[in-house]
């Protein structure tokens, strides 16, 4: 099975467990006509009819390499007990590019740890550029400690920023432009786009901020359509995707699909 209907059956699994719906894939339009623009998907639960159409953010020219050194350095850090600090949430913002290749990642990934344990037991509230030492090259990490409200969970979270070559915006306009004319054009009862995100690189709250920007722009598709973010940084290792609602309401349902089944997703 192609990798795009792969992922738009995940979410289908997702989207029923959360709705208490039945959707399946019943249609593939795309491959009916090639001559014309269709959508990828037409699911149905029997009384209802769902159109559904796939696109990838892809924010950089070799993400999937930078992914792998910022995983290798950083991906053990989100949750780490020993960043935890109690009432606070810590947001660990890391560049991209800002692991060249050439050294050893298990030490970078060490140093890392060490340094940042240290740092954040000795502040409270900070937002600062805290640049680790000991090391054959400059690696800036901002580090942002504050509070959070009484009775919410500790966290510790991993974001990157965007590459400044082509802003986000711009990005999600190419693929609004793209993909929402014969989304919305397709007679049914639902209109999904869903947006890969198969990097760290930014967050949900990043990319909802762009397609409120492009409102006006786009203002009778969008009324039209819910628009659903699926995270495959950890499809191709271990089946597992994560589903974000972003549009009409940001992060209003969430949730994880993984081998073993489907949970919700709590934030705190």
């Amino acid at each position: 099975m192609k990798r795009d209907r792969q992922l738009v059956n995940q979410f289908l699994i997702g989207y029923n467990f959360l709705s208490g719906s039945s959707f399946t894939a019943t249609q593939f339009p795309e491959d009916e006509d090639r001559t014309k623009p269709a959508v990828e998907v037409i699911a149905t639960d029997g009384t209802r009819t769902m159109a559904i159409e796939h696109t990838l953010l892809e924010p950089f020219v070799g993400q999937k390499e930078d992914d792998v050194r910022f995983l290798k350095v950083f991906g053990s850090l989100e949750g780490a007990p020993d960043l935890l600090k109690a009432g606070f949430d810590v947001d660990l913002i890391v560049s991209v590019g800002a692991i060249p290749k050439g050294f050893d990642w298990a030490v970078v990934a060490l140093r890392v740890r060490e340094q940042l344990s240290k740092k954040i037991k000795t502040v409270s509230e900070i937002d600062a550029v805290e640049v680790i030492e000991g090391l054959q090259f400059r690696l800036p990490v901002r580090l942002i400690v504050q509070c959070h409200h009484a009775g919410g969970d500790d966290h510790v979270w991993l974001s990157r920023g965007w590459p400044g070559s082509e802003s986000l915006p711009s990005l999600v306009r190419k693929a609004l432009s793209s993909k929402l004319p014969k989304l919305v054009g397709t007679p049914a009862d639902l209109h999904v786009l869903l947006l890969e995100k198969a990097t760290i690189a930014g967050s949900y709250g990043e990319v909802r901020h762009a397609i409120d920007e492009l409102k006006d722009e786009f203002k009778t598709d969008l009324a039209q359509t819910e628009i659903w973010t699926i995270n495959t940084v950890s499809f191709e290792s271990s089946g597992t995707v994560f589903l974000y609602e972003l549009y009409p309401n940001i992060l209003g349902r969430r949730m994880v699909v993984e081998p073993k089944g489907v949970r919700n997703i709590t934030l705190g």
